[in-house]
This record gives structure tokens, C-alpha cells and sequence, in this order.
């Protein structure tokens, strides 16, 4: 059973899904990032000690229910990661693919990666400049 900390998680990434969405759609990638990367002056009590990993797991299973894209999912966690002042990094990368690329999104936290599926390594990162 999810306790009231995952509960107001998992809320806050389905309200942070629509954003995302509509963000994607209307905004310049470098706009969205930069809003969603916006830290929050306070820090709700139920959520100050919140674990990254957690939360990742959180965003992944919501994603699952929803299909959501690796980039979705990752601007998802970005966004909650970051307005809670807790370091993260948005990373995209990319590896060929036949005659075409293939990309793929994850979120770096103090040196570890969060929803990289396990193939992060497959893909070379690039250079993101906020």
C-alpha cells in the first residue's frame, strides 16, 4: 500500500504529466526544461526527504500505466526532483539505429542514472545547455 508521501508523488506527476504534454507541444524544448527545472522557494513537509530513487519508481509505474515516452517520463521526475532543490540532470542521448538515430532520455542524480532503462551506456549523451 503506497503511504501518503507516495500518494502526493504520484499526484504530483500525473498533474506534471499534463504539463509536460502541453509543454512539448507549445514550448522550445530549452523554455520547457528551464520551467520545469524552476525550483520552489518552500519545501511541503510530507515530501522534504524525499528519495530519488523512490520517486523514479513512482514516475515509472504512472508511465507504464500511460505509455509514456523515455523523455516524458524523465521531464516528469526533472520536474519534481528539481522544485524540491534536489539535484538533477536531464540526459539525452542518442545511438544509430539502421539508417537513422535512435534517442533516449534519463535523469542523472549525484552520479546515478533514474528511469535509464538499463541501456543508457547504448546511447552517446549530448551536450544539453540550459
Amino acid at each position: 500500500m503506497p503511504s501518503l508521501r507516495d500518494c502526493i508523488v504520484l499526484a504530483e506527476a500525473m498533474a506534471l504529466a499534463v504539463r509536460v504534454d502541453l509543454g512539448l507541444r507549445s514550448l522550445s524544448p530549452r523554455t520547457l526544461i528551464s520551467r520545469l527545472g524552476r525550483t520552489s522557494g518552500r519545501r511541503p513537509a510530507l515530501v522534504a526527504e524525499l528519495d530519488p530513487r523512490r520517486a523514479a519508481r513512482l514516475v515509472a509505474a504512472i508511465s507504464a500505466l500511460y505509455r509514456m515516452p523515455c523523455l516524458e517520463q524523465s521531464l516528469i521526475l526533472f520536474g519534481i526532483l528539481r522544485r524540491r532543490g534536489i539535484p538533477a540532470e536531464l540526459r539525452i542521448g542518442v545511438r544509430r539505429a539502421g539508417d537513422g538515430l535512435n534517442a533516449h532520455a534519463w535523469i542523472e542524480h549525484e552520479g546515478r542514472r533514474l528511469l535509464d532503462g538499463g541501456i543508457a551506456d547504448e546511447y552517446t549523451t549530448l551536450p544539453l545547455h540550459s
